[in-house]
């Protein structure tokens, strides 16, 4: 019997406000549409809301990336989603003892099974061998994984849940998992991450190119480059949380004492700190240049940052929760997006350059493809010279705030999602088109 063509979600929006979860716009009034909608979800079977998203990340990482916004706004919109965690792309060892407390900390949440930290979200861990390269890691992975996840999906009724991986890996599980549409999300260019098998990602993402029922890329050069094997990529930008970064600018909104006692100008940087995109020498360079600045860095770093915190100007506060975030942005002068020029970075898209637009405060980036539509509100440099002429000028000449929210006036996460579900609905009536044709 065909599966019911029904769409994947049900749309709450108004011309008042985006929905809130309860039906009610930002005034608290229900519209007739969301009551319609109300009537027509009473109709829809969970099958056609479920999602089974495969992420690097943990759930409870610590930081807020791209599928996390992603799945809390599925979440906000009725949807159950299984968050897969460990399907990795990096060689076991790569990272040295990280691994080895990885791998522990895998263990043991295999063993106590699923957690439900939010009302709908469903994280879990399956054992996963990190060994691309061997032909049994493969096979054993093939088969206990999607045993694992389907045990799962049984457990919690989801039948016919949408597919979602953000990593090339996740083209094993696909049709894996009784899923009624696949979706490819890329985010970085995997294969120029120095701790992989390189040529295994790139065999794996022109998999994931060929078979996906729809695949979405945060950056318009992810697209150019892959246009060659798929002409109809959609190009799908990361989003903001409008609202919550736009506190940095409330009256109300306190600057954390570890940054508040600081002189200023305070120039920062938000965000973990990866070896192979964060320019650490231009930091330090800079840092040395100007001892009149004062370099506050927050985040996780993912390398030695010793170099840094030996300069006597460059304070480094530690990971910040992320409500925490408006005031540590509130306590900048300028905000900074210091990346090293190289295959990775000339193909990101970094969140946080939308997070520090709406918060209002003036940025300096290494000059790179995804900043360039944003040049108007954002300086545009190379090199620690660059940077210090630039921060020199938004000094003397800060850019008005409400010019740099207007910026990502249209960039929500609410938004954001929106088309991308749109872009699901529409492969999977393409594809329940295909099966009505069939004999």
């Amino acid at each position: 019997m065909m599966e019911p063509k029904v769409a994947i979600r049900c749309r709450n929006s108004t011309p008042n406000g985006v929905m809130r979860k309860n039906g009610t716009n930002s005034y608290g009034q229900k519209s007739d549409v969301a009551l319609r909608c109300e009537a027509m979800c009473a109709n829809i079977t969970t099958d056609q809301r479920d999602f089974v998203v495969v992420a690097s990340e943990k759930w409870e990482s610590g930081n807020q990336t791209s599928k996390h916004h992603i799945v809390r706004q599925l979440l906000s919109r009725g949807s159950r989603v299984l968050y897969v965690e460990n399907i990795s792309m990096r060689s076991f060892g790569s990272e040295g003892a990280r691994d080895f407390n990885k791998a522990w900390r895998v263990l043991r949440k295999f063993a106590g099974g699923r957690t439900a930290p939010l009302p709908g979200l469903h994280c879990v861990a399956p054992i996963y061998l990190p060994f691309p390269k061997l032909k049994v890691a493969a096979a054993i992975n093939k088969v206990l994984v999607p045993w694992y996840l389907r045990r799962h999906l049984k457990a919690l009724k989801m039948k016919s849940p949408v597919y979602l991986y953000f990593m090339p890996t996740g083209i094993r599980l696909q049709g894996r998992l009784g899923e009624s549409v696949a979706a490819y999300y890329i985010v970085d260019n995997y294969a120029a991450f120095a701790d992989v098998e390189q040529s295994a990602m790139r065999d794996l993402e022109a998999e994931a190119l060929k078979r996906a029922d729809v695949v979405f890329a945060t950056a318009q050069t992810l697209v150019n480059d892959r246009s060659a094997l798929r002409e109809d990529i959609i190009f799908s930008p990361h989003g903001v949380d409008i609202e919550h970064f736009a506190a940095a600018r409330r009256e109300e909104t306190v600057v954390p004492a570890d940054m508040g006692h600081l002189p200023k100008p305070r120039i920062g940087f938000m965000g973990s700190i990866p070896h192979d995109s964060v320019d650490l020498q231009l930091l330090v360079t800079l840092a040395r240049a100007r001892r009149d600045f004062q370099i506050v860095l927050f985040g996780r770093p993912q390398t030695d940052i010793s170099c840094l915190v030996a300069e006597p100007n460059i304070h480094y506060l530690g990971p910040k929760k992320y409500e925490e975030l408006p005031g540590y942005l509130k306590g900048l002068d300028v905000a900074l997006i210091p990346f090293l020029v190289n295959d990775l970075t000339r193909d990101l898209n970094p969140i946080k350059l939308r997070e520090y637009l709406a918060a209002g405060l003036p940025v300096v980036s290494t000059d790179l493809p995804a900043m360039r539509p944003f040049a108007a509100n954002v300086s545009l440099v190379l090199g620690a010279d660059g940077f210090e002429s630039a921060i020199d000028a938004v000094l003397a000449d800060p850019p008005v705030p409400e010019v740099q929210q207007a910026a990502v006036a249209d960039a929500s996460w609410e938004a954001r999602v929106d088309a991308v579900l749109d872009a699901l609905n529409a492969a999977l009536e393409k594809k329940n088109a295909k099966a009505d044709e069939r004999p």
